[in-house]
């Protein structure tokens, strides 16, 4: 399996609207248009629809001295 993340770091006084945003750009029509082509394999290929995961940080490794 490939997993591929983009990493966008966000002030958090913004992260709800860029939240909202970026929800909003993966629903649009322009989105899933511009995607449905982007692969050469067949569609057997896959063993069903891909998704996307968002994950939240829970956990800061940041050394003391920041």
């Amino acid at each position: 399996m490939f997993v591929t993340m983009n990493r966008i770091p966000v002030r958090p006084k913004y992260a709800e609207q860029f939240e909202e945003a970026f929800r909003a750009w993966t629903e649009s029509p322009a989105f899933k248009e511009g995607h449905a082509r982007s692969g050469t394999l067949p569609k057997e290929a896959f063993l069903g629809p891909n998704r996307l995961e968002a994950f939240e940080v829970v956990l800061d490794s940041e050394g003391r001295d920041g």
